[in-house]
Order: C-alpha cells, then structure tokens, then sequence
C-alpha cells in the first residue's frame, strides 16, 4: 500500500498553518503557499496513478489542516509557541484581572482545564478528554464515568446561539483564508 499522507496535508492547509507545513513541501517552495497546494495536487495524481499501476485499490492520505484551527492542535506546534502565547494573554489580562480584583469580582474562565489544575486551581471548571495537555484514553475514562452520573438533556437549541451562527458563505470563506 502506497501512501501520501504528507502531500495530501498540502492540498488543504489553512492559512495559519503555512509556515508549519512549510517542512512538508519540497525545499525550494517553501514559504510559498500556493505553489506548495499546486505541487501537492500534481503530486497527490502521480500518486494516484502509481497506485493503480501498481494494482493497489486503496491508497492513505490525510485531506489537509484546513478545518483544524477549528477541530484539532495539529501539526504540532514549535517549542516555546503556546507559553509565548501564555505569556502574551498574562500581559494583555494581568491589568484586567488587577481592576476586578480591586472591584472584588473573579472573573471566569473555559478549556484550560489541566493548566489550571497544574497550578493548584480548585474551583469549578471544564473537563475536556481532547485536551492536548491530557493522555486522551485518561480523559476518556473520566469523561465516561463523569457522564454516568449525569443525566443529559438534548438542548432544543445550540447554547450559543446569541452569537450569531448564521450562515454566511463570504464570511466562512474569509475565515479559511479562501477569499470571496
């Protein structure tokens, strides 16, 4: 079986992801994102017809990152990106945070469980199995035992549907970087 798990990542990447997949693509395109998803199709039909010269019926692949800002932390981001990213919210917030203790109001916060518990947190918070900072078989567990114990009510509406998820085709496509 032939795969082309590499090059078909290419085909579909989401702009925030270009200079991450950059090590995907031949050297001499890197740091240009179109010419790495032009490369990446004409090699996804050469793999293509390689596979059925070879009689092969099946070959793996991966369909890109286009989704996954959205649905999953891949690829895997550089050493030192996501404390950069710790340490740039903790200066944006620290002032905010410093006026609502002034004002004695605690401000509460989502999906950040295991950094939270990581520093001695003790009050209510999210527990999410995807979280990439927990083994998600350990998450798993918890989450089924967790939901044992609760009975769950399907919502007749999304919970945040205040926030105005209609669909818009030009907004989506700006969102994933394909233009109007």
């Amino acid at each position: 079986m032939q795969s082309s798990h590499l090059i078909g990542q290419l085909v579909a990447v989401h702009p925030a992801y270009d200079i991450l997949f950059d090590a995907f693509a031949s050297p001499k395109l890197r740091g240009h994102p179109h010419e790495q998803n032009e490369w990446a199709r004409a090699q996804m039909i050469k793999a293509i017809k390689a596979s059925h010269n070879l009689g092969l019926h099946v070959m793996p692949t991966f369909s890109g990152a286009l989704l996954w800002p959205t649905v999953y932390p891949w690829p895997q981001r550089p050493a030192g990106l996501v404390e950069l990213g710790f340490q740039e919210l903790a200066r944006r917030w620290q002032p905010l945070l410093n006026k609502a203790d002034e004002y004695g109001i605690d401000l509460a916060y989502e999906s950040v469980f295991s950094k939270l518990t990581q520093h001695g947190f003790t009050g209510w918070a999210v527990l999410e199995w995807e979280d990439p900072l927990k083994d998600s078989a350990q998450g798993a567990r918890e989450g089924a035992a967790l939901i044992r114990n609760m009975l769950i009510d399907t919502p007749t509406h999304a919970f945040d549907d205040f926030a105005g998820g209609q669909w818009d085709e030009a907004t989506n496509r700006r969102i994933l970087g394909l233009g109007t």
